[in-house]
């Protein structure tokens, strides 16, 4: 249950100062697997670890499933042996050397006369091997874009978070968006550029990762651009307070694209 560890100090004119805090407390059983836990998913290298009592010699490490059981290293069947009290009992389980599927793992007690103390069992272990993948959606490269923008990335089921960046100079530095957390509306983020300079050397990359701690990076390979600017257009013709009948060709300046005209707030006409 929860206990409250109190921790008091006190100085050479005794005055005293103290903190506390809540912990909860969890009685250990005979033998007990730290970790890995039940229904974890573990990648590359993976430290196994468990405590006995004070009698434990030596523990063997079985990872097995319905098939057979092997020493964390893989290879034949059998166990591995860690018979250093001192150090305590550990182990590192190697995934790269079992297939992409659910393990359970038992670490079994002896004292040093060789006889059982107890066991631990921690199941439903997932080894995965293999990187998620993911693909950059939006926005694409060459895209110009301003305001808010929606970065999609679509990407394998085991995914559990996506974490989103941009860069200002074509990929060379990176800049922190946000994380998406889930992917019940897809693996998305809102990204506000209006506080941002306008320019066309944009990229966003957003890094997949599963739940092994795996991860992949999907990105723009080329530039974008953003701009949140107003095309600015300066009217020639008819000059301002000028009088004019007739046909009157308008001409004005500016860097527009599809460019309108519109008299005394009616419609506008292509110009």
């Amino acid at each position: 249950g929860l206990k409250t560890v109190v921790l008091q100090v006190k100085d050479n004119a005794d005055n005293v100062n103290e903190t506390n805090d809540t912990i909860t407390y969890q009685a250990l059983a005979a033998v007990t697997i730290l970790r890995p836990a039940t229904d974890a998913a573990i990648a590359g290298n993976v430290l196994v670890e468990a405590v006995g009592p004070a009698t434990t010699a030596k523990i063997e490490f079985r990872i097995y499933n319905s098939t057979a059981y092997w020493p964390v290293g893989g290879g034949s069947t059998g166990s591995t042996n860690d018979s250093t009290p001192e150090t305590g009992f550990y182990a590192t389980w190697a995934t790269s050397s079992f297939l992409d599927t659910i393990y359970n793992i038992t670490a079994v007690a002896f004292d040093v006369n060789g006889n059982y103390i107890a066991n631990d069992t921690n199941t439903q272990i997932k080894t995965d091997n293999t990187a998620p993948t993911a693909t950059l959606q939006s926005p694409a490269n060459g895209q110009s874009v301003r305001g808010t923008v929606i970065i999609n990335v679509t990407a394998s089921s085991d995914v559990k978070q996506v974490v989103f960046e941009y860069s200002n100079d074509s990929g060379t530095g990176w800049q922190p968006i946000g994380v998406d957390f889930s992917p019940v509306a897809g693996w998305t983020i809102a990204w506000f550029t209006t506080a941002l300079n306008d320019a066309a050397t944009y990229r966003v990359r957003a890094n997949a990762t599963d739940y092994a701690g795996l991860s992949v990076i999907a990105q723009n390979t080329a530039d974008f651009t953003i701009d949140n600017t107003p095309p600015r257009l300066t009217i020639i013709v008819p000059v301002a307070g000028s009088t004019v009948s007739g046909t009157v060709n308008v001409s004005f300046s500016g860097g527009a694209r599809h460019p309108m005209v519109s008299i005394d707030g009616g419609a506008a006409v292509n110009a």
